[in-house]
């Protein structure tokens, strides 16, 4: 069966979404589009790319995700590391995403949205911020906002915008007829775009959510220094608890994958804990389709329009 796919945010936290693509691929479930915020657009680009599971277990097991962490100087002569977040707007430069995931692009032929787009339509849906406006943005199609045109535009750009953790990553400047906007991290507006491939009617085949639930312990420390409360602020939006602004019907599509102990940004340890995410991910994978089932959901979706 056919499947539209929505990644959430996650930092790091995102090696949960293979496992869980492992599952649904054992399961006989084709990926059709896919859509994400953040480390969701990561896995998203990946996927449509034509990337297999097997692939994508292997770039995980191949990734030194401390890289992201790599700084790029402006400066010829060491500065302090608060001055180089006030010039630059983050700890650390957007680019390392990019250059991380274009050559992953460029190796299926992939780069720009046209590549994936049939009928003007793309296949890849990703969320960002643009925080000068004050709005979401979905590319490619927003991109027409800018005067930009969608498929010429760069898949891994567009990825590393989304991926812009706010204070932690640089932001991306577009640069566009009329101006200038800062872009950052779709999360920031839209963490869980599940409403992204709906349609008027009944849906010809189920879209399918996969989100992250942090597991907390009963009691949490109140000290707040200036590091703790920055890590804090940038996996907000990633960690905080978004069940209770999903509506039902679309709790009914979603798997939720819990977790503890890790943060989005905990890129120089994740490596220790690869093989627990992934098997996470199928963990709760396997329990959701154990209980789901489309043409029941479609029968709902027909009872919600008759009242």
């Amino acid at each position: 069966m056919k499947v539209d796919m929505v990644f959430e945010g996650g930092g790091v936290l995102g090696i949960c979404f293979v496992g869980a693509l492992a599952s649904l691929k054992q399961n006989g479930y084709e990926f059709e589009r896919c859509a994400g915020a953040s480390a969701g657009a990561i896995v998203a680009a990946l996927v449509v790319a034509g990337y297999s599971v097997e692939e994508l277990y292997d770039i995980i097991g191949n990734t030194n995700f401390s890289i992201f962490k790599k700084n790029q100087r402006y400066w010829k002569i060491p500065i302090p590391r608060a001055l180089e977040f006030l010039g630059k707007n983050g700890l650390y430069s957007g680019e390392n995403i990019e250059n991380w995931i274009k050559p992953l692009l460029e190796a299926k032929g992939v780069t720009k949205f046209k590549h994936v787009m049939k009928n003007g339509n793309s296949k890849l849906r990703i969320i960002t911020s643009d925080v000068t406006k004050g709005d979401m943005l979905v590319l490619p199609e927003d991109l027409k906002k800018y005067g930009i045109d969608p498929g010429e535009f760069d898949i891994a750009t567009a990825v590393r915008m989304s991926a812009s953790i706010p204070f932690y990553f640089t932001p991306y400047i577009l640069d566009y007829k009329e101006g200038k906007s800062c872009i950052v991290d779709g999360g920031l507006l839209s963490n869980f775009p599940i409403w992204i491939f709906d349609v008027e009617g009944l849906p010809r085949w189920p879209t399918i959510g996969l989100r992250l639930e942090k597991i907390r312990p009963k009691q949490k420390s109140t000290r707040c220094g200036l590091f703790k409360f920055t890590k804090e602020v940038v996996s907000a939006p990633i960690d905080v608890n978004g069940e209770r602004f999903i509506r039902d019907k679309d709790l009914v599509r979603t798997i939720t994958i819990q977790y503890q102990g890790l943060s989005a940004t905990d890129f120089d340890i994740v490596h220790k804990y690869k093989e627990v995410l992934f098997k996470l991910g199928y963990k709760y994978t396997e329990t959701f389709l154990k209980r789901w089932d489309f043409e029941r959901y479609v029968s709902t979706l027909k009872n919600d329009k008759k009242v």
